[in-house]
């Protein structure tokens, strides 16, 4: 027997929207602030694995002034300055995102917790990694040296992204990585589909998530709930659609 997901899609359906974000963007942050004052979620869900927060909280700080005297001492080595941008983006590589410190404020509020929905296990390797990376000077230096020259250079390369997360529509799979950390955060996010009675969730996860995301979207649709994909430009220019949306959904009730 074929499985038709429109078969079991209720009526009066809640809402869920996966946006996709570049957490490096400058503007990332005001435009997930607008996006929680307008829609107002009861639930949140966030690309970051429980390893890699409690990592950025405690050493985050720490980690950037090391970066940072690093590039000082090859500076004065070199006998020649980066530029100050560069040295910023790259010494913040290792804080916690602002898009998130934006929700995780959001949470505290209205005394809701944020879930986080990636792998510790691959987080905690690849931030090693990196770290031992920008411990070496002359990687440090071609690291600085290769990053956005300016906050407009690094805006367009978000835009770029944003852009390409915005056409794909099945998942071009880099790795075996990144194909199991799509079906585990499509794991995390039906099994608290499941349990859950919040109405009106977002979950926010990298650009480059939202094809897979798109690809099974007929199977989140069985759990009662009514998705929309969406990068987050594009949700913030739909907002007065998205809120609609959930008025629509309010009215029927």
């Amino acid at each position: 027997m074929s499985f038709s997901p429109q078969k079991f899609h209720k009526k009066n359906a809640k809402s869920l929207l996966i946006a996709g974000i570049v957490h490096r963007n400058p503007e990332a942050a005001g435009k997930t602030r607008r996006l929680l004052k307008n829609l107002e979620p009861d639930a949140i869900l966030y690309e970051i694995s429980p390893y890699s927060l409690r990592f950025r909280k405690r050493f985050g700080c720490r980690i950037k002034s090391e970066i940072l005297d690093a590039a000082g001492d090859i500076e004065k080595e070199k006998g020649s300055l980066f530029p100050s941008f560069q040295k910023e983006f790259i010494s913040d590589f290792f804080m916690v995102p602002e898009d998130y410190l934006e929700i995780e404020r959001y949470a505290e509020s209205r005394g809701i917790a944020v879930i986080c929905m990636d792998i510790s296990c691959f987080s905690k390797r690849y931030l090693r990694e990196q770290l031992m990376d920008l411990r070496d000077r002359d990687i440090l230096a071609e690291t600085i040296r290769n990053a956005p020259a300016s906050e407009e250079a690094l805006i367009e390369e978000c835009g770029r992204i944003y852009s390409k997360g915005s056409k794909a529509r099945a998942p071009a799979h880099s790795s075996d990585e990144t194909r199991a950390r799509d079906v585990f955060m499509l794991l995390r996010l039906m099994r608290f589909l499941r349990k859950t009675a919040c109405e009106e969730i977002l979950l926010l996860c990298g650009a480059d998530h939202l094809p897979f995301f798109r690809s099974v979207e007929n199977l989140i649709n069985t759990m009662n709930y009514k998705s929309a994909i969406l990068t987050l430009d594009e949700a913030c220019n739909n907002i007065k659609t998205l809120k609609q949306r959930r008025r629509g959904r309010d009215d029927k009730e």
